[in-house]
């Protein structure tokens, strides 16, 4: 009896392994086989992730250590915008050129006085050339300098004699500047030129093509010195100027710019003060050059 259930049982467990191998019946522990290699893949996962993040904020620091370009050099203590539509493309760290500047005349006095001489009234206004450059020092103030000069000429003939006076007025002076960028490659500035100025006033009379021995004679003692009508005086003065001014500049491009300048050019000058070849000059008509000033400029730089 024994020997029958033992051989039963035998049995029983011969056809449940040949069952289980015949079915392809999975591994009971397949599955937690399976976790380790889940857990590698999901590490792996992570670190590149962070390898990702790491190289991001790599990259983000590595854009803050670019040197610096003339469009990134500031000098305004400003963040440089990057993105389309923001304000930039002015000058940021300084700008040098050439000037064209437009001054009214008040002439009246000097000409009443060469009316009597056949010599035609002076024009009522002269334009001047110059130039001048700055350089900013930080939030948003520049300093720099500027000059110029420009003369007028007046004419006449009496009694065959030609006769000219020509004025000559010139001015500069050291310039500080606050200036605002309201739009893209635009900049207002609000500015004062101090400095000081001159002016020339030349006296020529001519009586047309001369013989040298007319020239001697009429430095000669013995000669007829009425003979020789040619004369030349040239007389001088010096005047303190100020100049406040408002200016509007657009850049063309990132290093050329143009500028419209208006101002007041204030001139104090002592009419006692002019000299003919180092000799005082008494009684000179009063003359004052302030008034309105126009400007415009053409600047080079970055």
């Amino acid at each position: 009896m024994k020997k029958s259930l033992i051989l039963s049982l035998g049995l029983l467990f011969a056809i449940f392994f040949y069952a289980a191998d015949a079915t392809g019946a999975e591994d009971p522990f397949d599955e937690l086989k399976s976790i380790p290699a889940q857990d590698t893949l999901r590490d792996e996962l992570t670190e590149e992730e962070e390898k990702s993040l790491d190289e991001i904020v790599e990259d983000e620091n590595w854009k803050k250590r670019l040197p610096m370009t003339d469009w990134d050099w500031n000098w305004n203590d400003e963040e440089l915008p990057s993105k389309k539509g923001q304000k930039r493309g002015y000058f940021r760290g300084g700008a040098g050129g050439w000037d064209v500047y437009y001054l009214p005349l008040d002439l009246a006095a000097l000409n009443s006085t060469l009316s009597t001489t056949g010599i035609t009234p002076f024009v009522e206004e002269i334009y001047m050339v110059g130039g001048g450059g700055f350089g900013f020092v930080g939030k948003k103030i520049r300093i720099g300098g500027l000059g110029t000069s420009g003369e007028v000429i007046a004419t006449g003939t009496m009694n065959g004699l030609q006769k000219e006076v020509k004025l000559k007025v010139g001015f500069g002076g050291f310039t500080i500047d606050k200036v605002f960028h309201p739009f893209n490659k635009t900049e207002i500035a609000c500015g004062l030129m101090i400095g000081g100025g001159s002016a020339d006033l030349k006296f020529t009379q001519w009586s047309g093509p001369v013989h040298w021995s007319d020239i001697v004679s009429g430095y000669s003692a013995t000669g007829d010195s009425s003979a020789f009508f040619d004369h030349q005086n040239s007389l001088s003065t010096n005047f303190f100027s100020l100049m406040p001014s408002v200016s509007l500049r657009y850049n063309v491009f990132r290093w050329f710019a143009v500028g419209a300048h208006v101002g007041y050019l204030y001139t104090r000058m002592d009419q006692r003060g002019w000299r003919m070849e180092g000799k005082k000059i008494e009684g000179f008509p009063d003359l004052d050059f302030s008034n309105v000033m126009y400007r415009l400029s053409f600047y080079f730089g970055g």
